[in-house]
């Protein structure tokens, strides 16, 4: 046990000594005027760094989802709408499901369209038992989706 504590402070110990040792090196070499040159990987890195775009803005929220739940029965149709930002508030895609508890007792949800942008929706192919969980059919289902699913 003590051992490790020793073992621990001479290992920050040596670290310290180093690091102080460089920086001195550092400060004599330039207060005697010798030009430190950068590595070459590291300038390409810095000149990377300057060609990235400005970060945000720290109030913008970029990609963002807003949900809409509609009542259906005992059971929630949920829109998902994700914009890519406060400021620019195009739809990048969108979602809609079916969410409530099954026989069993089980929670779940079942999609019932997506979007992408502002497009036309895409349907999926569910199986009759995954509608059926939902008292769902094909034709009930996109009733559905045309009456609770609210996409922008």
């Amino acid at each position: 046990m003590i051992w490790q504590r020793v073992q621990t402070f001479l290992t920050y110990l040596v670290r310290f000594v180093v690091t102080i040792s460089a920086i001195a090196i550092v400060a004599f070499d330039l207060f005697n005027g010798i030009d430190w040159q950068i590595p070459a990987f590291l300038e390409s890195y810095l000149e990377r760094l300057e060609d990235r775009p400005p970060p945000p803005e720290r109030d913008e929220i970029r990609k963002y989802v807003q949900f809409t739940n509609v009542k259906y029965g005992r059971r929630e149709v949920v829109t998902g709408t994700e914009f890519a930002s406060d400021r620019n508030r195009s739809i990048t895609t969108q979602w809609c499901y079916i969410s409530g508890s099954i026989p069993g007792g089980r929670r779940v949800q079942l999609t019932l369209a997506t979007k992408t942008g502002t497009g036309t929706s895409a349907i999926p192919n569910h199986p009759s038992t995954a509608l059926a969980d939902f008292d769902l059919t094909a034709r009930s289902a996109r009733t559905l989706i045309n009456s609770h699913c609210r996409f922008q």
